[in-house]
């Protein structure tokens, strides 16, 4: 599937796609939160010199959930099988926790340690639903590992 000019086709539409989508929720929620005050302020701590909106993160997430969605039902409906159902799902469920995660972070400021014990829970689970980066095959335990630290920063 790696020479099909199709598949490379798909795959630069999605970039595309997901480009402008991401552009459109992006304009959107910069709208939202400078009219409802969502602003990451200057301080000490901050590199930027004006209040700059916070959820950003969200309207990426949103133009890539959106574009993989599209991509993905082309797939199935010109027989392409390159990912199953429940994969699909648990990536996007996975991605979405991920998004939620730094939205509240936006809103709330929460603390580093709870974002990362949470992160590695969202990990967790998807090694457990078998979605991983598998970077060497082995069934070594070290080797097992060296991916999941692989799939962790992913």
């Amino acid at each position: 599937m790696g020479d099909d000019p199709l598949m490379a086709v798909f795959i630069l539409l999605s970039l595309i796609l997901s480009y402008f989508l991401t552009g459109l929720f992006l304009a959107y929620i910069y709208s939202i939160s400078t009219k409802y005050g969502i602003l990451d302020r200057p301080g000490s701590d901050r590199i930027h010199k004006k209040p700059v909106p916070r959820l950003g993160g969200a309207a990426i997430w949103a133009g890539w959930a959106v574009s993989a969605a599209i991509l993905y039902f082309i797939f199935r409906l010109t027989g392409y099988d390159c990912i199953e159902a429940r994969q699909f799902l648990t990536i996007l469920a996975g991605s979405a926790v991920f998004m939620l995660i730094g939205l509240m972070d936006d809103l709330y400021c929460i603390r580093a340690t709870i974002k990362l014990a949470l992160q590695f829970i969202v990990v967790l689970l998807l090694a457990y639903f078998n979605i991983r980066v598998t970077l060497f095959t082995s069934y070594n335990l070290s080797i097992y590992a060296f991916n999941f630290i692989i799939t962790y920063f992913w």
